[in-house]
């Protein structure tokens, strides 16, 4: 048994093996498709399920910080708060490629078919692929800026 927050009692859910619709792991056989279910191998499956939640979750995370470069460029360039935007461009440049690079290390050897760790590898892509253009020209602006004011 599993407790979340506040002592409360956790469901734990996997893909059923033969449907691959989810169940949780109380159950001894699927309400959907009636197959049997394993204690330890539901119990397997469950801790699966968590860590592949965990990844999308923090791909999530990347994509977002992705997003949010083009807005600090943007930012950067209004009057008064651009300082604002510049401290984010900074920050930015760093935190995507290290998120990137820690969630690939963390999670790229899961071996599932769940359409959700799919997404999740897509959303990390998305995220550096928006970083990419808008880093580099974070970047270049940022040493020309340094550059003209010698």
């Amino acid at each position: 048994m599993t407790f979340g927050y506040f002592g409360a009692f956790k469901m734990r859910t996997f893909r059923c093996p033969n449907c691959d619709k989810v169940i949780d792991t109380s159950m001894t056989a699927c309400r959907h498709c009636s197959t049997p279910i394993d204690r330890n191998a539901a119990e397997a499956a469950a801790d699966l399920q968590e860590k592949v939640n965990q990844a999308g979750f923090d791909a999530s995370i990347v994509k977002q910080l992705g997003i949010w470069m083009p807005v600090s460029l943007l930012v950067a360039f209004l009057p008064i708060i651009g300082i604002v935007g510049l401290l984010g461009q900074v920050v930015l440049f760093f935190a995507v490629p290290v998120f990137f690079i820690r969630w690939w290390i963390k999670y790229s050897g899961i071996q599932t078919r769940d359409p959700d760790f799919k997404s999740a590898k897509r959303a990390t892509m998305i995220g550096l692929l928006i970083w990419l253009p808008f880093g580099g020209f974070s970047f270049i602006s940022s040493v020309a800026r340094f550059m003209t004011a010698r």
